[in-house]
């Protein structure tokens, strides 16, 4: 009986995309009615099976109502734009409202085993000038930001699990860091991430030119392994590079057969500038999901001119199907720091609520508070957050 329900699933989405809209409500309520009637599967299980085909019918009316774009071979238009407003006490923070980012990305598949990305960024505030004066007349666009070459992305499949890559993309490397703007817990990232990561750190968006290789691998029943494995300039985003050093980078993510759970590590060695600084990180990651609760935190160690480390740990709930509840608590150790250094490391509480409008989460509203604890001397600097961000 489990089998024959199995079979009703996989069949009716077939069935109601080879219908008319009419024929397919009649054709369909029919069908349930009478594997009801003959006590094939329960009302509960009809209604499964209901929500599964209004959900495959809600995806068909989406994608009618798509549009291509002329070009010689078939190309994908995305994007994303987030509207910001913060308030804080700490003067580095520009206060009010802002473009945060607006992003526009195109990728297609120039052949079957070519494909491409590349990702523009639009926006991104400054702090503006108010005074005219002080504002010279042949630099005054200054205060303006000006679009950014994000990505550009060329891959090439070797296989049906691992492609080889070469381009502008993300360090690999952690798990925060990876994630896009668009599909972060929080509106911000951790400043374990930001201070540490590889491309973050360095103020490069989290990328690098370079080429890597990634894959999947199965490793039995409900175990798999991703990897990523770069060579890179070390430089940063749109310039070439400062040394004659490569830098090397390389992530992991192993399902272990655990319903919900996965692990990873991932390791950077590199040097910057001519003097080649060493640039050497390594971190760690998890994620376990189980029903409506999710944790995940990463623990990441360097070495600079000093030794560093810093962590998050990140709790999510869902609250209704479409809102969240996050609480995210990270921190960056004292020696990442000299004593010279202007900022100093703090704790950050951040407690936070998204409300999801669109299906596939993207479109949304988030707000936050940041509460920030500094080692030693306390300053104001707390900051709430309020973000709306919507997709296409």
């Amino acid at each position: 009986m489990k089998n024959l329900f199995k079979l009703l699933l996989a069949v009716l989405p077939f069935t109601i995309l080879s219908l008319t809209a009419v024929a397919v409500v009649d054709s369909t309520d029919i069908l349930i009615k009478a594997l009801i009637d003959k006590k094939v599967i329960t009302e509960d299980d009809a209604s499964g099976v209901r929500a599964e085909i209004a959900s495959i019918r809600q995806d068909e009316e989406a994608a009618r109502k798509s549009y291509n774009v002329t070009s010689k071979r078939a190309i994908r238009l995305s994007g994303y734009g987030q509207f910001r407003y913060t308030l804080s006490d700490d003067a580095a923070q520009n206060i009010g409202f802002e473009i945060k980012r607006f992003r526009l990305s195109i990728a297609g598949d120039p052949t079957p085993t070519v494909d491409f990305k590349a990702q523009l960024e639009f926006a991104g505030s400054k702090k503006a000038v108010t005074a005219v004066d002080a504002v010279p007349a042949k630099s005054k666009t200054d205060i303006f930001s000006k679009p950014l070459l994000l990505d550009v992305v060329i891959g090439y499949k070797l296989t049906q699990t691992d492609k080889l890559s070469a381009g502008q993309f993300y360090v690999p490397f952690g798990l925060e860091s990876i994630t896009s703007d668009a599909s972060l817990d929080t509106i911000n990232r951790s400043q374990a991430t930001e201070k540490l990561v590889p491309g973050r750190d360095t103020g490069n968006q989290g990328r690098d030119i370079g080429v890597q290789l990634s894959g999947t691998s199965s490793l039995g029943t409900d175990r798999s392994l991703e990897y990523t494995a770069a060579i890179l300039n070390g430089a940063g985003i749109n310039v070439g590079d400062d040394n004659k050093r490569k830098d090397i980078a390389g992530h992991i993510i192993v399902k272990p057969g655990v319903d919900g759970l996965t692990v990873g590590g991932s390791y950077f060695s590199g040097a910057t500038g001519a003097a080649k600084v060493t640039h050497r990180r390594t971190g760690y990651e998890t994620t376990y999901l189980n029903g409506a609760w999710t944790v995940k935190g990463e623990y990441i160690t360097g070495k600079d001119d000093v030794s560093k480390h810093g962590y998050y740990a990140t709790l999510v709930r869902n609250i209704t199907p479409v809102t969240q509840g996050v609480v995210r608590y990270d921190n960056v150790s004292t020696s990442a720091f000299k004593s010279t250094d202007t900022v100093k490391p703090t704790k950050v509480l951040t407690l936070g609520v998204n409300w999801f409008l669109s299906k596939d989460t993207l479109t949304r509203v988030v707000f936050n508070y940041e509460r920030k604890r500094e080692v030693g001397v306390q300053v104001p600097n707390d900051v709430i957050l309020a973000q709306f961000q919507t997709s296409f």
